[in-house]
């Protein structure tokens, strides 16, 4: 039969009758043959034995990571506000030194964690097109994370959660414009309506410092903007370069690292801390281990769920954002606010149904999850691969 692998065994020759002694030695020869015979057939067993299944998050689980992260960024977000406003420390020294926790927990996971581990001279690609495109996508993050905290230093952080929500709206014009995607009637209501969200935000502010205000939502924009791009670069980055996401996440840490310091300056910053007290410190690593922590978290839950599912989990973190600035700091809480938090979350809801009706028209086999923070992977690929969030 085709397909079906054939042994043939010699059998000794016979040319005279047998002695005992041959007799024993041909009863030992077909002992022999059927205990080769028997572990063919268990090799063969071997071979068409199907792979156990590899263990995998289920979409609830993923959910949960996803939300889960949504209240770690929130929660970094508070620390921010605290070391922005009782313990003065500068927002791009923040940066950096969330970069540099980042950086750490990078190394630690390629260097130790078995399914990353890889020779050092591999951490930052493979290529030099790999290289580039790595560190297009380093650059763009950092503006997403510096200019969000620059925003959280002048605004409530429940106005700053509000305006950034509205980042997917942002990224479907990115797509559009930038990769000839196309764009929905849905995708343009949400753009309409989340501008009208946004705009709410920048009135009714009759206070003395209208001024940091006004630069804080100007920030906050800025970080939206740059976190769209991020998302329209890793969608573009999935058909260009493939790499474990640890990788993409060093990059990330490395655009903070060297590019905080010269946008301290840049933004007027003033003079540079170099002496910390003990509660600073403490708060300094606290939103290192958030952020780092939360960005895996994310992560891991976006590998597994289609965009449209996460993009609803994520908005579980501005109640969060809510709660914290009223009850953790002296910032109140608005109306303007409130009503502009609901406008978004409306808008959000068109996005999430332009993205099933675009995962519907996919062809069956190719249906791509989106990861906002890393590189957009195939549902069927293997998961040490996906491209971050910020």
């Amino acid at each position: 039969m085709p397909g079906v692998k054939k042994v043939r065994f010699a059998s000794p020759p016979v040319l005279s009758p047998m002695s005992h002694d041959e007799l024993d030695d041909y009863e030992d020869y077909e002992a022999a043959e059927a205990a080769a015979r028997a572990a063919y057939d268990d090799d063969d067993d071997d071979d068409d034995a199907e792979p156990a299944p590899k263990a995998e998050l289920s979409s609830v689980a993923a959910l949960v990571l996803i939300a889960l992260s949504a209240f770690g960024f929130s929660a970094q977000a508070l620390i921010v506000k605290f070391l922005t406003r009782s313990d003065p420390v500068p927002p791009m020294e923040i940066v950096f030194f969330r970069g540099c926790f980042q950086f750490a927990g990078c190394c630690c996971l390629l260097g130790l964690y078995p399914p990353m581990c890889r020779a050092p001279s591999r951490w930052f690609g493979d290529s030099c097109n790999e290289m580039k495109w790595l560190g297009l996508r380093g650059l763009v993050g950092f503006g997403g994370i510096a200019f969000s905290f620059q925003a959280v230093s002048l605004l409530g952080i429940a106005e700053v959660q509000v305006v950034q929500t509205s980042t997917p709206v942002l990224a479907a014009i990115y797509a559009r414009v930038l990769l000839g995607e196309p764009w929905l009637r849905l995708e343009q209501c949400a753009a309409v309506v989340a501008s009208i969200g946004v705009a709410l935000q920048f009135g009714g502010h009759q206070q003395t410092h209208g001024s940091d205000h006004a630069a804080g939502l100007a920030f906050a924009l800025a970080g939206a903007a740059s976190a769209g791009g991020v998302y329209v670069l890793v969608r573009y980055l999935g058909t260009v370069v493939k790499v474990d996401w640890p990788i993409l996440m060093l990059y990330q840490a490395c655009g903070q690292m060297l590019l905080a310091f010269p946008a301290h300056i840049a933004l007027r910053g003033g003079a540079i801390r170099t002496v910390f007290s003990q509660r600073s410190v403490l708060l300094l690593l606290a939103c290192g281990a958030m952020g780092f922590l939360s960005q895996i978290l994310m992560t891991r839950g976006m590998q597994r769920v289609k965009s449209a599912s996460a993009s609803i989990a994520r908005l579980s973190g501005l109640p969060w954002s809510f709660l914290f600035q009223a009850v953790f700091t002296s910032d109140p809480v608005r109306g303007r606010t409130v009503a502009g938090a609901l406008i978004v979350v409306a808008s959000m809801g068109f996005v999430v149904h332009a993205a099933r009706l675009k995962s519907a028209q996919a062809p069956p086999g190719k249906v791509l999850v989106e990861l906002p923070t890393y590189a957009k992977v195939r549902a069927d690929d293997d998961d040490e691969y996906c491209g971050d969030s910020d």
